[in-house]
């Protein structure tokens, strides 16, 4: 059966745990995981949601994908240097072929720009500085130029889609949280009479994770959960390592 990455991250974690006997159920049908026929395990990806209810790696992975596009129909920057690129936007729409395209003519403009920039240093002798440009059309870009290398390329490093507003903060975790619970507890409403022990592994991605902040501003957002019956516990892994994980309730363990 297909695992998407939280499932396998989850199941990595669990095996960590010294967990065995853990196997995966059908797809779309709760729970995602047994352990050792008793313990039922709920996997779902902890991400940082709009007023819509949207992912905002949804907008990020359309980004990504347009962005380095252009940078690929850029070719070499001037020089044979390296560059890295990051994005964030706010309030950028790529909901329609228009929007799409004021994007992309956006990106290619500062690509151009920047391109321009190190043909200026080299003339004067000098090491293209770092530049960063401002909110403009609800984006802002940041080039850095590297070493000079035989495959000199523009490359994107990073894309922030709603960095103005999102903020990484203890609210932000807390909203997203709960929200997954909600969303989970009700998924599993009808199947909680099935096995003694439900668990909810939650596995951040766009929010802050375990391994960033100190145990009192997890136990802030500990005291600030919704109703979490039926869980006896809830966990959030870090997306980038497995090993390190919070538990919410339940097995508490230290950052």
């Amino acid at each position: 059966m297909s695992e998407n990455v939280e499932e396998l991250l989850a199941k990595l974690w669990l095996a960590n745990q010294g967990y065995t006997g853990i196997s995966s159920q059908a797809p779309n049908d709760p729970p995602d995981f047994v352990v050792g026929k008793s313990i039922a395990v709920e996997v779902r990806r902890l991400n940082w949601m709009d007023d819509s209810d949207e992912g905002v790696e949804t907008d990020e992975y359309a980004l990504t994908s347009m962005i380095e596009e252009v940078l690929e129909e850029a070719g070499e920057p001037p020089g044979g240097y390296d560059v890295d690129v990051k994005c964030q936007t706010h309030g950028v729409s790529l909901g329609t072929r228009k929007d799409k395209k004021s994007v992309k003519q956006t990106v290619t403009q500062f690509v151009a720009q920047y391109a321009k920039k190190i043909d200026g240093a080299l003339q004067s002798g000098e090491r293209p500085e770092s530049w960063i440009t401002g909110w403009e059309c609800g984006m802002r870009l940041r080039f850095s130029s590297g070493l000079i290398s035989r495959t000199s390329k523009f490359e994107l490093v990073d894309v922030e889609a709603e960095a103005a507003s999102r903020g990484w903060v203890v609210s932000d975790s807390i909203d997203n949280i709960n929200r997954c619970i909600v969303e989970k507890t009700d998924t599993i409403k009808d199947k909680i009479c099935l096995y003694p022990e439900w668990w909810l592994v939650l596995v951040a991605h766009n929010i802050d994770v375990p391994g960033s902040w100190e145990q009192d501003r997890w136990q802030t957002v500990r005291d600030n959960l919704v109703d979490t019956r039926p869980w006896s516990r809830i966990v959030v892994l870090n997306q980038t390592d497995h090993l390190i994980s919070v538990d919410l309730i339940g097995h508490f363990t230290q950052d």
